[in-house]
């Protein structure tokens, strides 16, 4: 009998022996529980065979001493792997392609206003109305 706790949720379940099937599912979370060592000490079941050997695929239940994680899941795989062994995914996946740089155009300017008309110069005009005023009045002094 060998007793494992789900790393997901903390439950305890109790196997005869970890055979990898469907009845090795944790019950609450349904974490697969034959992925996960032993509680007894050295993953030793009491029949003396070592539980860690039966999680397979992967690195972490054999006795490899260079392993990496997967990015994806991070199951330990050799060093030299290529793909993971257990979900598939690259090891080394190539790099997010940076986003495109945006360049914001600024809205154009609005012209200047104009500069305001200036005023006619009024000059002219009493000019006029005071040669016509000077040229009625002597007009009535000459008549006169």
């Amino acid at each position: 009998m060998t007793t494992i706790t789900c790393p997901d949720c903390g439950h305890l379940a109790t196997f005869d022996s970890v055979m990898r099937g469907a009845d090795e599912f944790c019950p609450t979370c349904d974490y697969p529980l034959f992925w996960v060592k032993s509680d007894l000490p050295g993953g030793m079941l009491s029949d003396g065979v070592d539980a860690t050997r039966r999680r397979l695929p992967g690195a972490g239940g054999r006795a490899i001493i260079g392993s990496r994680p997967c990015p994806a899941c991070s199951e330990q795989n050799r060093l030299s792997a290529i793909n993971c062994i257990r979900c598939g995914s690259l090891m080394d996946p190539p790099p997010e392609p940076e986003p495109e740089p945006v360049f914001e155009v600024p809205a154009p300017t609005p012209p200047p206003p104009l500069p305001p008309t200036p005023e006619p110069p009024l000059w002219p005009l009493w000019a006029a109305v005071g040669a016509g005023l000077a040229v009625w009045v002597l007009y009535l002094l000459i008549i006169a």
